[in-house]
């Protein structure tokens, strides 16, 4: 019994129910609580004929790894079985019989052993539960981006007409802007020098007036 790796045979016997269908598997470790037995594994199965389905694998592939079988009970019973392998004892129970025995609240004492399966139905379980909570979440959130959105394109477009509608008709072109900055003060200065020119021309008219004047004046006077 020392050479034989009870722990995981009871986890093996735990993997086998889960394929087949069964659950709630549960490996007690009871070596410092009794005699017996090492482990105790309790799995819940929901009918008769999956209570033999699981208890025909698990000594069908107990048989083929060399493992002796001590003793088996409850085959008349429909709501629960016992399979005995001295180091290990395999329990397959309707619902209503683990409720009503509570097996796991009589060894409370004892060691829970987890096993890969069952890990990683508790994490699949949890997630699934998370996803069940925030579905109908994800769902408003989704409703209130579209509402959003629209909201968005709605300002949007309110805006650019609004831009459209300020903005001049016809566009100016930002280099003949700089030009036309640049060449201002030069006009400037050209309208000075032409109106400097017109002064200078008026003036030189008027002189020659004066002087023509002068010569008629002296000319009348001869």
């Amino acid at each position: 019994m020392e050479n034989i790796d009870f722990e995981a045979f009871a986890k093996k016997a735990a993997q086998i129910a889960m394929d087949k269908k069964a659950d709630g598997a549960s490996i007690l470790d009871v070596r410092e609580l009794t005699e017996m037995t090492n482990l105790f594994v309790i799995v819940t199965a929901n009918s008769t004929p999956q209570i033999n389905a699981v208890c025909t694998e698990i000594e069908d592939k107990f048989e083929e790894d060399g493992l002796e079988l001590v003793r088996r009970e409850g085959r008349s019973s429909q709501n629960w079985r016992v399979i005995d392998y001295g180091g290990v004892i395999i329990h397959i129970m309707t619902p209503q019989s683990r409720q009503i025995y509570k097996l796991e609240e009589f060894w409370q004492k004892a060691k829970v052993i987890k096993f890969e399966e069952e890990k990683e139905r508790d994490i699949k379980a949890i997630v699934k539960d998370i996803v069940r909570e925030i579905k109908p979440q994800i769902k408003k959130i989704q409703e209130l981006k579209k509402q959003l959105a629209a909201l968005k394109g709605k300002k949007k477009s309110g805006k650019v007409k609004k831009i459209v509608k300020k903005a001049p008709t016809t566009k100016t072109n930002p280099a003949k802007k700089k030009i036309i900055k640049k060449s201002k003060p030069i006009s400037r200065q050209l309208k000075k020098i032409s109106g400097a020119k017109r002064i200078v021309k008026k003036s030189k008219k008027s002189i020659s007036h004066k002087k023509g004047k002068k010569v008629i004046k002296n000319a009348k006077k001869k």
